[in-house]
């Protein structure tokens, strides 16, 4: 059955932090403001754990885990408490971490920005998913760093009108990326620099905090008209 409830603000999340790690300050700020709000995480999925990349066998471990199973339980289990500590709504797609589901072999293809004619299903998949949404303001990844699955979402929300961009982080500000975006000559509707409340929710999710840059660069958000 088709979820017929109608949201101010749904984001759609590539991973189960993208959200909160470039959107949090924003999305804090709209429940103050007595906004409904829906997360919607894409990718939750981590396969069965055999023939990996070895860039994702050296993010599992850098994870903490050995295991794509018991990886996967623990994501999830830290959304559920961001979310809880956010006070929002929340979806999980189920849908399978590019890494994970075979089709990009080397770190450079998933950040390639070039979808394999392999997802391009998964992309319609997706956008029929996207379509049912019903909301006033739908936030979607810009696809900044070249990540596929951010890339595909981008793809797959391209006809749907209500929408605005955010742009991912760490990506934005990696190799002076905000740079060469300013260069394009985007129009910014937003940028917001994170709290300690942020960072608090962010903790939640133990398993990747640490692999963030130390240096905090995910406290700027940016939100965007293309």
């Amino acid at each position: 059955m088709k979820n017929k409830e109608k949201w101010d603000i749904v984001v759609l999340s590539p991973h189960l932090d993208d959200a909160v790690l470039s959107l949090g300050q924003h999305i804090i700020k709209w429940k103050n403001e007595g906004k409904k709000i829906r997360i919607v995480t894409v990718f939750t999925k981590f396969g069965g754990g055999k023939n990996l990349p070895e860039y994702s066998k050296d993010y599992l471990i850098k994870s903490g885990f050995n295991s794509t199973k018991k990886f996967e339980k623990t994501r999830i289990l830290e959304n559920v408490k961001a979310m809880e500590k956010l006070g929002v709504d929340y979806e999980n797609w189920g849908f399978i971490d590019a890494g994970f589901r075979g089709v990009y072999k080397t770190r450079q293809d998933l950040l390639s920005g070039e979808i394999d004619k392999r997802d391009q299903d998964l992309v319609k998949k997706i956008m029929g998913k996207i379509i049912d949404i019903k909301a006033n303001l739908l936030l979607v990844p810009f696809g900044v760093g070249g990540h596929m699955d951010h890339v595909m979402i981008k793809k797959a929300a391209e006809d749907i009108k209500n929408k605005r961009y955010y742009l991912e982080i760490p990506y934005l500000w990696e190799n002076f990326n905000f740079i060469k975006l300013l260069g394009k000559r985007l129009k910014i509707k937003g940028i917001m620099f994170g709290s300690d409340e942020k960072d608090k929710i962010l903790k939640n999710y133990r398993s990747q905090y640490n692999l963030w840059d130390e240096r905090k660069i995910y406290r700027v958000e940016v939100v965007i008209n293309k």
